[in-house]
């Protein structure tokens, strides 16, 4: 050990000396810090370093930027920065020499030497203490934090943590602010790279979330309680298949403190001077942490309330047999106005038995309620010219949901050095809903008479079981190799009763043509292998899930059942090269599945009004993504990537007219042919001056889709770019304030058409407290571009629509931390469940 610890003296001066580009402006400290080994085979990915970054009054350094290289020539391997803890660790290491530096604004900087070697390929290094530099300090105070945006070889974080994004927000809404990502307006669909089928994780727990899923359960959780959002483009096998576009894994933030740490935190926003039916939202969280030596007890309370609009215009024109002359056209205008609440909460318990074993026990959900009126008047002009008559069409709807979620989880570290170790989870979930409405329809002359009255009104009660179970195994194969296996089980029960009735000479009868019962049960049985090593200078890593599905789609009311049986194989590959210093290429494959939501399969009648209609589609298969993708690294913080996506069986809502005979308009999920999908990404974070950073995203694309309605061949395809900017200024008195804009060009999404979208944002944000409280404060979309326009050209039918919504909104926000920082914080517990429960539509 004292010769490791001279050599690490001689490493030191040769680092500073020749990594200029660190320490050229600043005195150095020399740190005798001490490196401890544990005598381990290097696992698959190669070695790694771990350590705690501490002040002289031996409190947390978070926010550090810890730079690791090579002790021969004093070249850059990898960069990480402190956690909020101090903490750093630094993985995929390969046999060397290394010098981890450093660096912290105010701080004398440091090192410390280290090997990785066959014998030694787990480095924990002792505290780190750093000296204050007073010469520094008193020339300038600069702050500083994590990248907001960080590239690494399989994901991009986006760390939206004090970053002034979260202020007044839910967590849907900060979703629609990452890169790459963009929240349909009209639909509250989140389109990852302009592509639907995304899946959702929240502390690693898989979800999909459908249009009514992001109400229900993101709209609970207050963006302040939010860390960072992984974005996963191309999942390895161990994650569940599901997910044709990829995976976005929310991190929720995490308490440090001995004994009892929390946070708690109000926020809200207004913009009642752009619409006289907005009234602004609130929301309010707590979370608390408390660990012993043998247990860790955490838990959350959230709370949310919103009041606002959406409008919608637009006209469809509907052609004779010969698609070519225009007999009608239906001018439509629409206002729906609702209110919402809802509260979630969570709460946990990790016994710790040993070192090695740990049991856990987790239950959450969420309640909601909501109410909305929707107005809407349709102008019918025969021949697109003279008025006809006009639609008018009121409705009601009331509904109020409930989640609950029971989880039972066990881990056991076999090895903590070689990294083998079991853990198993075991969940119930159920879901429920309660809604009604009232639907109210009249046609009006041009004289002003009101005539043929639609009077129906219906109950439509959602009821949701669903069971599952899984293992996960990981065993080391060599120094270099290791094989991660696992099993999983998913047994999912609907029941949807719809009861409709009708008005009729004032008398409420029951309508058994829309009337409904249907049920639906699904099995699905999973099991994978992964394996993956390291050598010289390539990582590699192989993969294959097998998924067998299991199903029922029963209609009680027409005696119509759909049953399927299907196995399919979800093979995986990635390797990386690092081909020198500077640079470094990596090439990953997958093959994913898509599987409809259980209420797209219910065949029930939704009536919008007497020309429109949604109905559900028994018949609805699942779809099979396959993608690949070439992405280039530089010096670790530019990244471009070329990515070709092929879908078959793309499922997409779809307007059709009932037949050439009326002007009744079907919106249904159908399966249209496939999809291609091209694209190049760039991403990038750069410090411009010590005060101003700037995180870059952009993307350019070609969208292809081909399909077959009514005898003719549908395609729609174009080029679209998507860019995202974000410029982060940091002022005195711990102020920091934010500019970004984003930007969408028209792309071809199914058999629609969805014109540009642009908007930019402003926010600042101050701590205070000794950093326990910060304030944000922001304006959403400064010039109120924010708007949604679609078209679409079908047989029969032509249609378009431009969508408004609460876009330009004045937030804020307020937290407070209490507790010190000197504890692990509680697990992220994953569900087993998730995937299961996102496919279940909840409307919020």
């Amino acid at each position: 050990m004292k010769r490791n610890i001279r050599y690490s003296k001689w490493l030191i001066v040769i680092a500073f000396m020749s990594c200029n580009e660190l320490y050229s402006q600043t005195e150095i400290s020399y740190n005798a810090t001490k490196a401890t080994f544990a005598t381990s085979t290097p696992p698959a990915g190669g070695g790694k370093a771990s350590g705690i970054l501490l002040d002289e009054k031996k409190q947390p350094i978070p926010f550090a930027t810890i730079k690791v290289c090579k002790a021969k020539d004093s070249t850059f391997v990898k960069g990480v920065v402190t956690a909020s803890d101090g903490a750093f660790n630094v993985e995929s290491l390969p046999l060397n020499q290394y010098l981890i530096s450093i660096s912290m604004i105010g701080y004398q900087q440091t090192a410390v030497a280290f090997n990785i070697d066959e014998n030694n390929s787990d480095i924990k290094l002792v505290p780190i203490e750093m000296k204050l530099d007073s010469k520094l300090l008193n020339e300038v105070v600069v702050k500083s934090k994590k990248p907001l945006i960080e590239q690494q070889s399989d994901k991009i974080i986006f760390n939206v943590e004090n970053s002034g994004l979260t202020a007044g927000n839910n967590t849907l809404e900060l979703l629609g602010k990452a890169p790459m990502i963009f929240l349909d307006p009209a639909s509250e669909n989140i389109l990852l790279k302009g592509r639907s089928g995304v899946k959702i994780m929240i502390d690693g727990r898989m979800t999909n979330l459908s249009q009514s899923d992001a109400n229900a359960l993101l709209k609970s959780m207050p963006a302040d309680e939010i860390s960072k959002i992984e974005i996963i483009t191309n999942p390895s096998a161990k994650y569940d298949a599901a997910g044709t576009s990829g995976i976005i894994n929310i991190i929720t933030k995490k308490g440090q403190s001995l004994g009892t740490n929390g946070s708690f935190s109000i926020g809200g926003g207004y913009s009642g001077w752009y619409h006289e039916n907005d009234y602004g939202r609130g929301n309010t969280s707590l979370v608390l942490n408390n660990r012993t030596e043998k247990v860790n007890l955490y838990g959350s309370l959230a709370a949310s309330t919103n009041r606002s609009f959406s409008e919608n215009t637009g006209f469809d024109e509907y052609y004779d047999s010969s698609d070519k002359i225009l007999n009608y056209r239906h001018e439509n205008q629409n206002l729906l106005t609702y209110k919402s609440n809802s509260q979630s909460f969570k709460l946990g318990m990790d016994w710790f038995l040993n070192k090695k074993t740990t049991i856990g026990f987790l239950t959450n959900g969420f309640m909601s309620a909501r109410t909305d009126h929707d107005d809407a008047k349709t102008l019918i002009l025969k021949e697109g010219k003279t008025l006809e008559v006009t639609n008018l069409n009121s409705q009601d709807e009331t509904s109020k949901n409930h989640r609950l979620n029971f989880n039972t989880n066990f881990k056991h570290i076999f090895d903590a050095k070689t990294g083998q170790e079991i853990s198993a989870d075991f969940d119930y979930s159920t879901f429920a809903r309660e809604a009604n409405s009232t639907i109210n329809n009249y046609l009006k002359s041009n004289e002003g008479e009101i005539y043929s009255p639609l009077l129906l009104r219906n109950t439509l009660p959602i009821n949701v079981d669903i069971v599952a179970g899984k293992v996960d195994y990981i065993h080391p194969l060599s120094q270099n190799a290791k094989l991660e296996m696992g099993i999983k089980m998913s047994d999912v029960v609907t029941d949807n009763n719809a009861q409709f009735e009708i008005n009729t000479n004032q008398v409420w009868q029951n309508d058994a043509s829309r009337s409904n019962h249907f049920k639906y049960s699904e099995r699905i049985h999973a099991g994978y292998v992964n394996y993956s090593t390291s050598f010289s200078k390539y990582q590699l890593q192989v993969g294959l899930r097998v998924e067998q599905t299991i199903s029922s789609g029963n209609s009680i009311t027409t005696n119509t059942v759909v049953d399927r049986n299907y196995t399919q194989f979800f093979p995986s590959f990635s390797i990386m090269d690092a081909i020198n210093d500077n640079h470094s290429l990596s090439l990953s494959y997958s093959r994913r599945i898509g599987r409809p939501t259980y209420e797209d399969l219910n065949p029930f009648i939704f009536i919008s009004d007497r020309y429109s209609y949604q109905q559900g589609n028994p018949y609805l298969k699942p779809s099979y993504t396959t993608a690949v993708e070439l992405s280039h690294t530089f010096k670790g913080t530019y990244t471009t990537s070329i990515t070709y996506e092929n879908t078959v069986d793309l499922p997409l809502e779809v307007m059709r007219r009932e037949s050439t005979d009326n002007r009744i308009v079907l919106n249904r999920m159908e399966n249209i042919a496939s999809g291609n999908f091209y694209g190049v990404n760039f991403s990038a974070s750069q410090s411009v001056t010590n005060w101003w950073t700037i995180d870059t995203y952009a993307g350019g694309f070609y969208g292809s889709y081909k399909t077959t309605l009514a005898g003719q061949e549908i395609s729609n395809a174009k080029p679209y770019y998507m860019a995202t900017i974000y410029n982060s200024f940091t002022l005195p008195n711990n102020w920091t304030f934010r500019l970004s804009g984003n930007y969408l060009s028209a792309l071809a999404y199914g058999v629609m058409v969805q014109n540009s979208q642009y908007q930019a944002d402003m926010g600042f944000s101050k701590s205070f407290s000794e950093k326990k409280a910060i304030l944000k404060i922001s304006f959403d979309d400064i010039f109120r571009t924010a708007r949604g326009y679609y078209t679409s050209r079908l047989p029969g039918l032509a249609s378009s629509s431009t969508n408004h919504w609460q876009s330009q909104i004045v937030r804020a926000s307020f937290t407070y931390k209490f507790g010190s920082n000197k504890i692990k914080a509680a697990r992220q517990r994953s569900t087993v469940t998730q995937e299961e429960q996102g496919r279940v539509n909840i409307k919020d």
